[in-house]
C-alpha cells in the first residue's frame, strides 16, 4: 500500500491507502520507504515496462526475492534482470511483454506466458502477433500445436471459442476426407476472421457426400440426388427444403419431386421409420400450398409399394417417439 494524507470534511487529517500498481504495490511501497526517489521510475514507466516488472515479480518465488530484484528494474538491462530471476526462461519473453494489452496481468498469467515461451510452435506464433490479450492467450495455448497459428488467434475471444474451433475442424476433417488438414486450415485462413466458424463449416461440408435415395423413383416421382439440385428445388418451389440438409445427411429424411403430364408439381418427403422402412411425410405444392385430396392421392399412388402412407401428414416422430 502507498499511504498519503488528505483532509476530511471536518478538516482532520486521515490516511488514504491506494494500490496504484495492483498486486505489486506492497513490494514497491516497501522499496520507496528506503529509496523515495524510485517513485519517479515507477510513475514514469510505460505499459511495456510495467508488464515486464509484473513478469519479473511473478517469476520470483517470494516477496523477499521481489524486494531484492526491485532496485535492478529500470536500471539494468531487462535481459540481465530476467537472468537473475529465471535463467531458464527464454529471453524472447521480453519482447512479448511489449505486446501485452491492458493493465497489469495476474501473476499466474505472467507465469503462463513464460511457460508458453518454452514451446517452440506457440512461441513462433506469439512472435508474429502485434498484440497479445490475456484471455485469448489462455484460449490459444489450449489448442493443439497444429492450430497455434496467428490467424487462429484472431478468431479467439475465450476458451469457448477454442473448443468451438476444434469441433469445427474435426467436423470438416471427418466429412471431407478429400482434404488434408493443411488444406482445411488454409481454407479457414482464407475465409478471414469476419466469417464465423459456423458459416465456414457449412461452406466446407456442402460438397460432402449426398446419400443414395432409398428408392429410385419413377418417371413422375424422382429423388433429389445432390445438394445443387436441392437448392434448385428450394428456389423453384419457394419452400424450406434447404433446411433438410442435416436430416438428409443423417438419413432421417429424403426428398422427392413429383411432376406429371397434367402440370401437377409437388415436393414429397420420405421419413425413415426403421432401417428398411420409409413412410411418406409431407406432400406440398409450390410455396408449400397443400394439394387437393385427388392430387395428393395421385402422388401417393405413384409411391405405392415404396413407402407407407402416414395419415394426415403426420411425422414419424409422432408415431415412434415415446416422449411425444
Amino acid at each position: 500500500m502507498i499511504t498519503t494524507i488528505t483532509r476530511g470534511r471536518a478538516g482532520e487529517a486521515r490516511p488514504i491507502r491506494t494500490h496504484p500498481f495492483g498486486w505489486m504495490t506492497p513490494v514497491i511501497a516497501s522499496a520507496l520507504e528506503e529509496r523515495p526517489e524510485r517513485i519517479f521510475d515507477w510513475l514514469g514507466a510505460s505499459r511495456a515496462e510495467l508488464h515486464f516488472a509484473g513478469l519479473v515479480f511473478a517469476l520470483c518465488e517470494s516477496d523477499v526475492a521481489r524486494a531484492a530484484i526491485e532496485p535492478d528494474l529500470f536500471v539494468l538491462k531487462k535481459r540481465k534482470v530476467l537472468e537473475k530471476v529465471a535463467p531458464d526462461v527464454p529471453i524472447t519473453v521480453i519482447a512479448l511483454t511489449a505486446k501485452l494489452s491492458g493493465g497489469l496481468w495476474r501473476p499466474q498469467s505472467y507465469r503462463f506466458l513464460a511457460e508458453c515461451c518454452r514451446k517452440t510452435p506457440l512461441l513462433m506464433a506469439l512472435r508474429k502477433m502485434r498484440r497479445i490479450e490475456r484471455r485469448k492467450l489462455m484460449a490459444f495455448a489450449s489448442l493443439p500445436e497444429a492450430l497455434q497459428q496467428p490467424f487462429v488467434y484472431e478468431r479467439l475471444r475465450n476458451r469457448s471459442d477454442a473448443k468451438a474451433l476444434v469441433f469445427a475442424l474435426t467436423v470438416v476433417e471427418r466429412m471431407r476426407p478429400d482434404l488434408s488438414m493443411q488444406e482445411i486450415l488454409r481454407s479457414l485462413e482464407n475465409a478471414g476472421p469476419k466469417v464465423s466458424v459456423e458459416v465456414w463449416v457449412r461452406r466446407q461440408t456442402q460438397p460432402a457426400f449426398f446419400p443414395d435415395p432409398p428408392w429410385q423413383g419413377t418417371e413422375r416421382l424422382k429423388p433429389i440426388r445432390n445438394w445443387e439440385q436441392l437448392k434448385e428445388v428450394a428456389l423453384a418451389f419457394d419452400n424450406c427444403v434447404r433446411t433438410y440438409v442435416h436430416d438428409i445427411r443423417t438419413g432421417t429424411s429424403f426428398l422427392y419431386v413429383y411432376e406429371d403430364e397434367q402440370g401437377l408439381k409437388a415436393c414429397v418427403e420420405f421419413e425413415r421409420m426403421a432401417p428398411d422402412l420409409w413412410a411418406i411425410g409431407e406432400i406440398n405444392g409450390v410455396a408449400n400450398k397443400p394439394l387437393k385430396a385427388s392430387e395428393r392421392q395421385r402422388v401417393i399412388d405413384e409411391a405405392a409399394g415404396a413407402a407407407l402412407v402416414m395419415p394426415d401428414c403426420n411425422s414419424a416422430e409422432r408415431w415412434l417417439n415415446p416422449h411425444w
